[in-house]
């Protein structure tokens, strides 16, 4: 009798699994009838597209990290939050590494602002930002991030140009920005500490 029983579930479950697989075939034909032309990376092109085609004028990216652009970014928001966050857990995972930021000496901050200014152009062309609004911003965070003057941010933007080690930070932060768009993760190889400390004895 419990061998019957058994074999009655058993069938019974074959049966709802049948049905099941039934409704899941016919709402998918169903979707695609309605929505023909549109494929899943259609939403993804256009922003994709555009990041991409600003963000490689001036800056192209180089190693792993320049095939995430085919994915969509994990998050957004306005600049001035993005960078907020991404210079937060960089100055935090230095500090881990006995690293303070806020009481270093003047020419560790002007290599971190420079990292930060990389990062802010990253950002700002994702979010659409214009280069001047961008600089303002980050100025003001960096600044205040730092524990150091508005002046001397701006100064270490002007000493760009003339400084291998400022503009090594630059591109390190430029890089770092861009994994964080489209992983949330900048690569150990692009953080803030290890620019730093490949440009400075610490």
């Amino acid at each position: 009798m419990l061998d019957f029983v058994v074999l009655g579930l058993e069938i019974g479950l074959a049966l709802l699994f049948l049905v099941l697989a039934g409704r899941i075939i016919v709402l998918s034909r169903r979707d695609a009838v309605a929505q023909p032309s549109r494929s899943p990376s259609d939403s993804l092109a256009r922003p994709a597209a555009s990041f991409w085609a600003y963000f490689q004028e001036s800056t192209p990216v180089e190693g792993p990290a320049a095939a995430a652009h085919q994915s969509k970014p994990s998050w957004e928001g306005d600049l001035t939050a993005a960078l907020q966050i991404i210079m937060s857990i960089q100055i935090t995972q230095a500090r881990h590494h006995e690293l303070d930021l806020a009481t270093a000496d003047g020419s560790l901050k002007s290599l971190a602002a420079a990292w930060g200014l990389g990062a802010a152009v990253a950002l700002s062309r994702y979010h659409g930002v214009d280069q001047a609004s961008a600089n303002r911003i980050a100025v003001n965070l960096l600044a205040r991030r730092l524990s150091v003057s508005t002046l001397a941010i701006e100064q270490t933007f002007s000493d760009l140009t003339g400084s291998t080690s400022l503009l090594y930070c630059y591109r390190m932060g430029v890089e770092g920005a861009e994994s964080w768009v489209w992983a949330r993760f900048v690569p150990r190889d692009r953080s803030l500490y290890e620019a730093i400390t490949a440009n400075a004895l610490i």
